[in-house]
């Protein structure tokens, strides 16, 4: 099984990108996305979207990848750039699914 005995299990976490109208929020969750999701909602007058989630902890690599576009703290603003990198990653899980079936 490995680990050290008596040791805390590594928390796994999911990366998430939520807009909000012209923005976009890059955030991470130990829990479920859409959990986080309904949570933003309740203090937000705005539809929220769960636009992609990543396994795994690559927050800030998605922060720094995107500092040019920050708004505000973890707010980005929602560019064709940031559209095409969601379409991207989605592709290509779907690409990947075909090739495993």
């Amino acid at each position: 099984m490995g680990g050290t005995p008596g040791a805390k299990p590594k928390r796994q976490y999911k990366a998430y990108l939520i807009s909000s109208g012209d923005a976009v929020k890059i955030g991470k969750t130990s829990g479920k996305p859409e959990v986080r999701l309904k949570h933003l909602q309740t203090g937000s007058s705005e539809q929220l979207t769960l636009l992609l989630v990543i396994d795994g902890d690559c927050e800030r690599q998605l922060h720094r990848r995107f500092k040019f576009l920050r708004k505000h703290r973890e707010w980005y603003a929602l560019t064709p750039g940031i559209r095409a990198f969601v379409k991207a990653v989605i592709a290509s899980r779907e690409k990947t699914q075909r090739v495993s079936k």
